[in-house]
């Protein structure tokens, strides 16, 4: 069973269930097809950072043993039981060379391969493979609080306000933390950052952006695209909450097993500090939420 180290706060905005009736695509309610792709956009982008966020975890948890041990190794396990109980205080952490697992009794969680550098080390790449998985998800460090970060065939957990279900994410992002201190950013939902680069969501579900369940699953595509010009903004307020408060993106829908391809225009507006203003447009028809 895949387990998680975090379980994170679901945006309040998402309360639009991802089983969507066949009514859907009727030419009177089509326009919801829109405000539906945006929000299945939104909850992937809620689900994708826990292998950039466990990286972190490990590199504090290095730069923390290096830190708090002595020359001699002589209070190693002291400050190693110490750094689980500040960063992985319900998992044990393992140490071979240039891998770092955390681990569950006999489950691996996930392995990280750091390459012998420090995440935070201008051009390092980190290597992240998780319980259960066999592809490697990419992390590397541009400097000046930008991270690269790719994902391939990710298994992302989605929260659809009932149950979680589990799609297939790629993605080649930029993700800029504005005022980035490593000793205390070890969430990136808890910061504030800059997103920029494509997300393509892969889902086999059974109602299509064109026409009902009626013949069973459908394989469909979702591609969103942040501009480098125009990175989608992320906003935290501790105690306040968190969301994408700023960006203007398209995402391209792609139904293979129709045939059939469209395009969703999404613009978010801050309208005060905890408020934001979105607009999609969709087949000529314009939907503010």
């Amino acid at each position: 069973m895949k387990k998680r180290l975090f379980i994170y706060l679901i945006f309040t905005l998402l309360a639009v269930s991802a089983c969507v009736e066949s009514e859907i695509d009727r030419d009177n309610l089509h326009y919801e097809t829109g405000v539906t792709a945006f929000n299945e956009v939104e909850k992937a982008l809620d689900a994708i950072f826990i292998p950039l966020d466990e990286a972190l975890l490990v590199d504090a948890f290095s730069e923390y043993i290096d830190d708090y041990g002595l020359a001699d190794g002589s209070n190693l396990l002291e400050v190693w039981l110490d750094a689980e109980d500040l960063y992985f205080p319900d998992y044990r952490v393992r140490n071979s060379g240039n891998l770092w697992s955390v681990v569950d009794g006999a489950d691996t969680l996930f392995t990280v391969d750091t390459g012998g550098e420090s995440l935070f080390a201008t051009g390092s790449i980190w290597s992240y493979i998780e319980y259960g998985e066999t592809t490697e998800q990419v992390i590397g460090y541009i400097g000046e609080g930008c991270f690269m970060y790719r994902l391939s065939g990710y298994s992302a957990e989605i929260y659809n306000g009932y149950y979680f279900l589990y799609e297939i994410v790629d993605a080649e992002l930029v993700v800029d933390i504005e005022d980035i201190d490593k000793t205390v950013v070890t969430r990136i939902p808890e910061s504030d950052f800059n997103l920029s680069g494509n997300l393509k969501i892969i889902s086999n579900t059974y109602y299509s952006y064109w026409g009902g369940n009626k013949d069973g699953y459908r394989e469909v595509e979702m591609t969103a695209t942040f501009p480098e010009s125009i990175p989608l903004r992320h906003k935290y307020w501790p105690n306040h909450g968190r969301f994408y408060s700023e960006g203007s993106y398209i995402i391209d829908i792609e139904d293979l097993t129709l045939g059939m391809s469209g395009s969703v225009d999404v613009t978010i507006v801050p309208v005060s500090s905890y408020s934001r203003e979105v607009t999609v447009i969709f087949r000529g028809d314009t939907v503010v939420i």
